[in-house]
């Protein structure tokens, strides 16, 4: 080797190189399939994780986006950040103590209101600052003041992380915190003041809606209170548009309109049913119709079902909203569990309770599902009128 030529030695080094991987791409693209095969597996069962046992599968996503972070954060000094989550962490451990307390305090749920609507507003706009520097730097204006491009694009994309990270912990915070409050809290007659209060901030600034949709999961729940209640009118005609039978000029009685709908012959235990329930509100962002089964969130019943997305239609001053419930494998459990559809607005709290079971044992009599109004801010009474109605399903 020695009395061979620079050039020489390159080329029986590049041929000993060649004959010692010989063969090598086959493993190669055996490697690339198992790396994919890995990750279209992982992704289904992590699909199918987070449709039986939500509950689980939140906890433990929440868990390790909160946690894993403080590891490579001390492994790589950055101390910056590190600042940063140990005063969100502090901060977001007390609000999430105060909102597991039994009982509530009556101060709590204001409390996780201003808390996470702070977080989110301040990751809106670090978000979009980190965007907006991104995309000035990806067209050249820091030159404009005289910024190093790689300092400009460092700035951009650690806000834009900041934004991101901190808006989607808070987020499966504020759930979390939801959830405990909703399943300790005893009354919702004065929070619902709050909600009244609170209403004026929300109608000025939009992109913050889901405050509210969180603030209802909190305050306004079927089991908070027990009212009298009334039995619906029961219609076996022809659907109509919920929305046809109230208008702003009319009587409040008319108001809120529900349809539920159930199927009319009884389904037989592992068959599949959906329950649809659809409301006409007068506020088109300030409302929200859900599902419960016996006081709970629908992901925490056992059993395969699950509820469907809250679709909107805006018909000139009211909105009609519709949501199913389907309960893909119906149990004996299912079958008596009392569901409750809610509906909710600033202008009043309505709740239909269903059983199937005695539902379908009363199918030769009349079925009674019952109507709780849990509280309305109107002058008139708040009766169940032409427009609230329950009716089988055709078959």
């Amino acid at each position: 080797m020695s009395d061979l030529s620079p050039e020489e030695q390159w080329r029986v080094e590049h041929a000993r190189m060649h004959a010692k991987h010989r063969g090598h791409e086959a493993m190669h693209a055996e490697m690339v399939l198992i790396l994919i095969a890995t990750l279209v597996v992982a992704q289904l069962l992590l699909v199918q994780w987070k449709q039986r046992h939500p509950r689980s599968y939140n906890m433990v996503t929440l868990f390790q986006m909160w946690v894993v972070p403080l590891y490579f954060t001390v492994k790589l000094h950055w101390w910056r950040f590190l600042v940063i989550w140990i005063f969100f962490s502090a901060v977001t451990a007390f609000v999430t103590f105060r909102a597991t307390r039994k009982p509530l305090v009556q101060t709590t749920p204001r409390l996780v209101y201003k808390w996470f609507l702070l977080i989110y507003k301040i990751s809106y706009a670090t978000g979009i600052v980190g965007y907006m520097a991104v995309m000035f730097t990806l067209f050249g204006l820091n030159l404009l003041f005289k910024i190093k491009p790689e300092d400009a694009m460092d700035f951009g994309i650690s806000l834009l992380f900041y934004g991101l990270y901190y808006g989607v912990l808070e987020r499966d915070f504020a759930e979390m915190c939801a959830d405990y409050m909703a399943s300790t809290i005893g009354t919702c007659l004065l929070l619902i003041q709050v909600i009244m209060t609170m209403r004026h901030w929300w109608t000025t600034d939009p992109n913050s809606w889901w405050v509210l949709l969180l603030y209802v999961h909190v305050v306004i729940l079927a089991r908070a209170t027990a009212a009298p209640q009334t039995t619906a009118t029961v219609f076996t005609g022809s659907s109509k548009d919920p929305c046809s039978s109230w208008s702003p000029a009319g009587p409040t009685k008319h108001y809120p309109a529900v349809d539920v709908i159930w199927p009319e012959e009884e389904v037989p235990l592992n068959g599949t049913l959906t329950l649809s329930c659809t409301a006409c509100s007068r506020f088109p962002y300030f409302s929200i119709l859900y599902w419960l089964g016996n006081g709970s969130f629908i992901e925490h019943l056992p059993g395969r079902l699950r509820e469907g997305h809250t679709s909107r239609e805006h018909r000139n001053t009211s909105t009609w909203l519709q949501r199913a419930l389907v309960l893909e494998e119906l149990s004996p459990t299912l079958r008596s569990t009392n569901f409750s559809c809610l509906f909710v607005d600033p202008g009043q709290v309505a709740q239909y309770h269903i059983v199937l079971a005695q539902l379908w044992d009363g199918l030769k009599t009349v079925p009674s599902p019952s109507q709780e109004i849990l509280s309305s801010h109107s002058p008139a009474p708040t009766s169940a009128g032409p427009g609230v109605t329950m009716k089988p399903a055709k078959a």
